[in-house]
């Protein structure tokens, strides 16, 4: 059964930091899917058709069990590509579409596009546990279509075998000076030998990572100078989603900021 669900485009002036409205609080229709054995679906992820699209999706689950995600370009999508997408269920991949949004106009970088949400999984739910991969494609008015992809564990643990089949995975964020004084994040996790895109986003503010502002340092880790931002201030923000896409998938993490003593770091130009 396939059902289809409304996402809001965003448009927005191409700038590096842009503002972004509080989630949406429209979820999906109780839909009946089969649940049954995750693992094996987890281990060996079916392959992209799509080549990866420019862009990150962000995926969160919060405290009380919703689902909300977004997806932030980092490249601009010129007019007449539609923009779609879907739910999957890992385990059979039954879905459920979104409905595809056609631009009349080109999408500048950065642009915010709130996909819709889960607020409760109810039959959607297992005792075994559930996982999901939300998916956005850019199909253009001529040539092949990108997308890009995160997913969402409820219930379930990675086992050590899933780990690298599933990069990348963020494992935990660790913030230092460094001997410039830059502000760093170091992002620890299971990561694939693909340029990395990073983008950082508050309940306020999207923030799109330079090349120059990302390293690779191995598989394990990659470092993130904050410093490089332009028009990020972690003055006004406390926490910040941090989410790395590679090779068409995605995943992010939970960042609070601790703010170094004064005159120690180098801040962000404005």
């Amino acid at each position: 059964m396939k059902t289809t669900l409304l996402m809001i485009v965003l448009m927005a002036p191409p700038i590096w930091a842009q503002r972004v409205p509080k989630r949406p609080a429209n979820g999906a229709p109780s839909t009946t899917l089969h649940l049954g054995s995750l693992k094996a679906q987890r281990v060996n992820p079916s392959p992209k058709a799509a080549a990866p699209a420019a862009g990150v999706a962000v995926c969160h689950l919060d405290a009380n069990g919703a689902l909300s995600a977004a997806f932030v370009n980092t490249a601009s999508i010129p007019s007449g590509a539609t923009i779609t997408g879907s739910i999957t269920l890992l385990d059979d991949n039954s879905s459920i579409n979104f409905t595809g949004e056609s631009l009349t106009q080109t999408l500048p970088a950065g642009s915010y596009i709130a996909l819709p949400i889960i607020n409760s999984f109810g039959e959607l739910w297992s005792s075994n546990g559930s996982a999901f991969e939300i998916t956005v494609q850019i199909q253009p008015g001529r040539g092949t279509a990108t997308q890009v992809a995160c997913d969402a564990l409820l219930g379930e643990v990675f086992g050590n075998a899933d780990l690298s089949g599933n990069a990348p995975l963020l494992g935990s964020v660790t913030q230092s000076v460094a001997s410039n004084k830059d502000l760093k994040l170091i992002l620890s996790g299971y990561f694939t030998g693909d340029t990395p895109l990073v983008v950082l986003v508050d309940f306020y503010n999207v923030y799109l990572a330079p090349a120059s502002a990302v390293s690779v340092v191995s598989p394990n880790e990659i470092d993130l100078d904050l410093s490089q931002i332009a028009g990020l201030d972690l003055s006004s923000t406390d926490t910040l989603f941090v989410s790395v896409a590679q090779a068409g998938f995605s995943d992010t993490v939970e960042y609070r900021y601790l703010p170094p003593a004064p005159g120690s770091f180098n801040p962000a130009p404005q």
